[in-house]
């Protein structure tokens, strides 16, 4: 995959999304099919996430949320929030 951002979120739970990309926290470049990438990040309180936005091998840009579950605090991967 290429162009790999980490994008910080502004929750807005409008009738199209319910985040907004705010900014872009971190640019990781292209990563590699056997590469390994380490991201450490903080989700402090209630509604907070993160994006991940990249480039696939199609061409296709991919867009996820990334939050902390409400029912036993796991991580939440999702593509139809933003």
């Amino acid at each position: 995959v290429t162009d790999v951002e980490i994008l910080t979120l502004t929750l807005t739970m409008d009738d199209t999304d319910y985040y907004t990309v705010s900014g872009v926290a971190a640019s990781l470049g292209t990563i590699a099919s056997a590469e390994h990438t380490l991201v450490m990040l903080d989700f402090p309180g209630d509604f907070s996430a993160w994006g991940l936005r990249f480039t696939d091998s199609t061409g296709a840009e991919k867009r996820f949320v990334l939050y902390m579950s409400g029912e036993d605090g796991s991580l939440v991967t999702s593509e139809d929030l933003l």
